[in-house]
């Protein structure tokens, strides 16, 4: 008799649906532009998360992520383009919905639960169409999915941040929103919480079926959780699609060094192909001079045979991998492997590197 496997485990934290269903909207962005004095926090923006998808806004910090969730909350108000609702404009020329009429919700990043309130009152404070009876009933269906109905008459400073990111989550997803907005949940929880409750808030949030767009500058996180991920740089939007879309195919240089550590080698390309000290390859862009950024992952290292020869600099482990600086002759400064763990070189140790050409991203040398 064959073992039946559930491919969707129960969530940990609670009941599942017990916070309830949303009815997801599409939000759209065009043409948004924003400024704090000189400073242009948004550029000529153009975006939209479809009904139900869940994107990731990323980028370093300054670049304009946080801005654009405010535009959207109704925080802040765009100096020139468009927000949208479905076909509803909620923020334009000579339109301006405030906050609470918008239908999104909120988590930020600092949580923002009220300290006076107890945890079950926190999370009712934006039911105000319900009756007092009913907002309780909502907001502890809500903290029961989250696991925290049995904290519902505690008060924010005696919980743990994870704890308290929960309860944000639940005050969000209370009112059941069309849209939820995240500015970096996650960011003041260690990696081992951060990983737990980043997979349980996801499972929320699949379950509501509200359409959510993340703020997040770790493109791990944005890989696993979202459907797109948008890619911003300076205010502008830079490249946005697939998790993987990004990684194999990144629209610039910028884009790749986001998403992997790279070898970067300068050279000319002539007639499709580009040569370096680690091989020749093929490449997708005219002649001319180019940066061919080479993965860490696509090299392999071998004690003999085959390959180009380079001396083994230093070796460090890591884990499951380690990282290998190697001398090339032809090259001023080393290149870096990651190997599996348990090579057998020491330093000073003549090795042989072998590229996988499927992970070497050729670009024009523009500087970026």
């Amino acid at each position: 008799m064959s073992e039946t496997i559930d491919p969707l485990p129960k969530p940990r934290w609670g009941r599942r649906i017990a916070a309830g269903v949303s009815i997801p909207s599409r939000l759209s962005f065009t043409g948004l532009t924003h400024r704090y004095g000189r400073v242009t926090a948004v550029d000529d923006l153009t975006l939209s998360v479809e009904p139900g998808e869940i994107v990731a806004l990323l980028g370093r910090s300054g670049c304009g992520k946080t801005t654009l969730l405010r535009v959207a909350a109704g925080i802040e108000r765009q100096v020139s383009g468009d927000v949208h609702l479905d076909d509803r404009l909620i923020a334009g020329e000579g339109v301006f919905t405030p906050p609470e009429r918008r239908g999104i919700g909120l988590v930020f990043q600092d949580y923002a639960l009220f300290p006076h309130l107890d945890i079950v009152q926190n999370v009712a404070f934006g039911l105000k169409s319900l009756s007092s009876a009913e907002a309780r009933r909502a907001a502890l269906a809500a903290l029961e999915r989250v696991g925290m109905a049995r904290h519902a008459g505690s008060y924010p400073h005696a919980l743990s941040g994870g704890e308290q990111q929960r309860v944000a989550l639940a005050r969000a997803v209370a009112p059941r929103p069309g849209v939820l907005l995240m500015d970096e949940p996650f960011s003041g929880l260690d990696k081992r919480l951060r990983d737990s409750v980043r997979e349980e808030t996801l499972a929320v949030l699949r379950e509501t079926g509200a359409t959510c767009l993340i703020v997040t500058h770790d493109p791990e996180e944005a890989m696993r959780m979202a459907d797109r991920i948008a890619l911003m740089r300076s205010g502008k939007l830079v490249q946005a699609g697939t998790a993987e879309e990004l990684y194999l195919r990144p629209s610039d240089l910028f884009v790749g060094r986001f998403f992997s550590e790279l070898n970067e080698i300068d050279a000319v390309a002539r007639n499709g192909r580009v040569e370096t000290p680690l091989g020749t390859f093929p490449t997708g862009i005219g002649d001319g001079p180019v940066t061919a950024a080479i993965r860490l992952s696509a090299l392999r290292v071998v004690p003999s045979g085959e390959g180009v020869i380079g001396t083994l600099l230093s070796r460090r482990f890591l884990g499951e991998v380690e990282l290998l600086e190697i001398g090339i002759e032809s090259l001023d400064l080393p290149i870096r492997a990651r190997v599996p763990a348990g090579v057998p070189f020491a330093p000073r140790d003549e090795v042989r590197i072998i590229t996988d050409p499927s992970g070497v991203l050729v670009f024009p040398a523009d500087g970026t």
